[in-house]
C-alpha cells in the first residue's frame, strides 16, 4: 500500500485471527465435528487417471468431484473433492490412499 507524505497509513480492513496455540507455543488441534463434509483438491497429470483413483478411494462415501483448472500447456489438472467423512481416521486415508496414486502430485 501506498501512503503520500503527510497520509496516516489506513488500518487493515483484515486483520488475521490468532492460531490456536498451546501453553509451549505449539499449535494446536482444531476440534472438527464428525461426520462433516471435508475439501480436498488433487492435483495430478492425468484427468482419467485421477477420476479412477478418487472414484476407488471414496467408494460410496457421499462425495462431489469438480474439474477446477487445468495448467495453460495442459500438462497438470486439478480437482476439487468433497467427501463426507465419518471420522478423523477416514480424513487421514482418504488423503494417504489419494497421495499414493502415481498419476497425483499432490493432495491439499
Amino acid at each position: 500500500m501506498t501512503t503520500w507524505e503527510g497520509e496516516a497509513p489506513a488500518e487493515p480492513t483484515h486483520v488475521r485471527p490468532r492460531t490456536p496455540t498451546t501453553r509451549e507455543g505449539r499449535l494446536s488441534k482444531p476440534e472438527i465435528a464428525y461426520p462433516c463434509r471435508w475439501g480436498y483438491r488433487v492435483i495430478g497429470t492425468s484427468a482419467e487417471a485421477i477420476r479412477a483413483a478418487i472414484d476407488e478411494v471414496v467408494g460410496d462415501s457421499e462425495h462431489h468431484v469438480e474439474l477446477a483448472r487445468s495448467s495453460a500447456r495442459g500438462r497438470f489438472v486439478s480437482f476439487h473433492l468433497e467427501v463426507l467423512v465419518r471420522d478423523e481416521a477416514h480424513r487421514v486415508g482418504i488423503y494417504q490412499a489419494l497421495s499414493g496414486f502415481a498419476c497425483v502430485r499432490v493432495v491439499l
